[in-house]
């Protein structure tokens, strides 16, 4: 019987059910005390818990209690094979808590050296059991029984009876989850601080898996697995009990009409492989709550079961072979783009993952540029009116005069800038689905630091002497070194701006600019009650810019001496980005990048995922920004 989750062999005769199957728990190896050093092995073979055996329709649970074996010296053998010894145990504790085994490596053959030597190099050997069943019984559905201290409901059943008869050394087991770890070698074994640490590692890992339990209960046996499996913490474990008992949407997950829920079939699919990444709560922002009922009720237990699904839902017959369904749910060139098809799903999911990457992004640009949409790459001519609607007086004629309107144009050429991602086809047979969570998040994040650096590298770069005297829109000197009075002297600055009129085009200052060396000295300034002035300065002490400014933005490129022009003193003074200081231009004004899918070439085994955003950069009205270099020129 396994002794654990899941059996090696299950054979089944009239009056015995023999299972030989892989032990759950720790292996560990090391030498005897004294002279001997003839190595030692203990591990833990079965907690108590429910099992899902081969040739059993329901989970089967031995009873501890019934627990017995052929005498305390058990065969240690390698593969279940009597001719290959390795050793034997002599102590055995059965106890409510398990099954544990200790005893000695004693077999002079070459199995047992090869697995001493194994250990001392760190191979993580497993161990399996060979147990054979007795008595079994069956609780129907609607019942429950009392086992091993916890209670279950039917159907299961119950090996009331049970007989260790060997365990064995084996290379791999049934359960992929289940491993035998060597804590200490032959030259290590007198190490009893690493042995006590060692214990008290298992000690906690006991102590979380039966917290998980009592959090799951038997109503939620699935999440229950699924933490112990996946190492979650108890709190986690309870948001996901949680979450699953909240009243789920039905759902059929072959593709059934969804009109009763009132989300599509294609939504369905999508909050399932949100469920699949584990981002139910980005699922629930993007896509709503009844989706993350969704993801939380129907999360597929790997890319293949999502694939499973999503082939069934349209019409495909579903292979039985893993790497089958793979290709078949990846080939686009024989099923053609699809809103249920893999690549379509995911590609969805990565866009919005990479769409919150970018928004979480810290753009201090944002605060004093204006974003405007262009149609292609053709470099792109921003339009400002300029409207003479000066108002005359009226003579006794009674005529009005015509005003006219004239345009002032700025040119912004958009680029593109992209990455790609790459999943083998060893990536999806063995669900490795990191990269899908990571990669969009930082295709996201890095476009977002792509279009920063490329703004304020022009800003820095200051081209066609955009901040100038010129323009009435610069000054340098140790009188502009930030400060109430070089503040004030800019604000001027900008206030005093005229049209090619020569009037004033009233021109009120919105952001302040800074390196993060000036951040504390420019708060204070925008936001103190009172300014402390020099002893023989007679003038009023409160701060008369407090509230002038309305935004202070905080840029480290400024100062970062990877970037032409930057300084630890200048500081910049913008207008509201109506005014147009400064233009970021979008493709289509889509200010995320897009991540779409791309068929492999044909001789490469994999899929990919291309991501991409198209922007672009350009001066404004120099009348809208002040720049004070801070310091004089060089």
């Amino acid at each position: 019987m396994l002794l654990g989750h899941q059996p090696i062999l299950a054979t089944q005769q009239a009056d015995t059910i023999r299972f030989e199957a892989i032990a759950i728990g720790s292996l560990e190896i090391q030498a005897a005390d004294g002279k001997a050093k003839t190595p030692r092995f203990e591990m833990t073979a079965y907690s108590g818990g429910p099992m899902a055996l081969a040739n059993f329709a329901y989970p089967v649970i031995a009873d501890i209690a019934g627990m017995k074996t052929r005498g305390e010296d058990l065969p240690i053998l390698r593969n279940h094979s009597q001719d290959r010894v390795v050793g034997h145990a002599d102590q055995i504790e059965i106890t409510e808590a398990g099954v544990r085994v200790r005893g000695l490596i004693s077999g002079t053959g070459a199995d047992a050296r090869e697995v001493v030597e194994a250990a001392s190099n760190g191979f993580p050997w497993k161990a399996s059991i060979g147990a054979s069943a007795g008595e079994v019984e069956f609780v129907d559905r609607g019942k429950s029984v009392r086992v091993n201290g916890q209670d279950f409901d039917g159907p299961i059943y119950v090996a009331r009876t049970t007989e260790i008869g060997e365990v064995s050394f084996v290379a791999s087991g049934a359960d992929p989850s289940a491993s035998a770890r060597v804590a200490a070698s032959m030259d290590q074994a007198n190490d009893a601080d690493s042995l006590a640490a060692y214990r008290e590692t298992q000690a906690r890992e006991e102590e979380r898996i039966v917290a998980i339990r009592e959090v799951c209960g038997q109503e939620h046996s699935e999440v229950a697995i699924q933490a112990i499996r996946e190492g979650w913490t108890v709190d986690r474990t309870e948001l996901h009990v949680l979450r699953a008992s909240r009243p789920s949407v039905p759902f059929n997950v072959l593709g059934a009409n969804r009109a009763d829920s009132g989300l599509s079939e294609a939504t369905c699919f999508e909050a399932q492989a949100f469920g699949l990444l584990g981002l139910d709560e980005l699922c629930e922002q993007t896509l709503g709550e009844r989706a993350a009922e969704v993801a939380a009720s129907h999360r597929p237990a790997s890319l293949i079961e999502l694939s499973e699904r999503l082939l069934a839902a349209q019409g495909v017959s579903v292979p039985r072979d893993r790497y089958e369904i793979a290709r078949r749910a990846f080939d686009i060139r024989a099923s053609g783009f699809s809103t249920l098809s893999v690549p379509t799903l995911l590609s969805n999911v990565m866009n919005k993952i990479a769409i919150e990457s970018h928004r979480e992004e810290g753009k201090t640009f944002e605060a004093w540029t204006r974003s405007r949409s262009v149609r292609d790459f053709k470099p792109a001519t921003m339009l400002r009116a300029n409207v003479d609607a000066t108002l005359e007086e009226v003579g006794a004629t009674g005529e009005v005069k015509h005003g006219t309107i004239g345009e002032e144009t700025y040119s912004a050429q958009i680029k593109t800038y992209a990455r790609q991602l790459a999943l083998t086809r060893q990536d999806v047979i063995n669900d490795d689905l990191g990269a899908l969570e990571t990669v969009p998040q930082e295709i996201g994040r890095e476009a977002a630091r792509a279009l920063a650096d490329l703004v304020y590298t022009t800003l820095l770069g200051n081209g066609g002497s955009f901040f100038s005297s010129g323009n009435a829109n610069y000054l340098a000197g140790s009188s502009t070194a930030l400060g109430l009075d070089s503040l004030t002297s800019a604000i001027a600055l900008m206030r005093k701006q005229v049209d090619a009129d020569g009037r004033v085009i009233t021109m009120s200052p919105k952001t302040l600019l800074v390196p993060v060396e000036l951040e504390a000295h420019a708060r204070a300034l925008l936001n103190s009650m009172e300014i402390q002035r020099a002893t023989d300065d007679p003038g009023p002490t409160g701060n008369s810019l407090k509230g002038v400014v309305d935004t202070l933005a905080v840029e480290p490129r400024l100062s970062n001496t990877g970037y032409s022009g930057s300084s630890t003193v200048g500081w910049y003074l913008f207008a509201a980005t109506s005014k147009n200081p400064f233009f970021v231009a979008y493709l289509n004004g889509r200010k995320a990048p897009t991540i779409e899918y791309s068929p492999s070439d044909f001789d490469t085994l994999g899929v990919r995922w291309r991501g991409y955003h198209d922007f672009g950069v350009s001066f404004g009205d120099p009348r809208a920004a002040v720049f004070f270099r801070g310091e004089a020129e060089a």
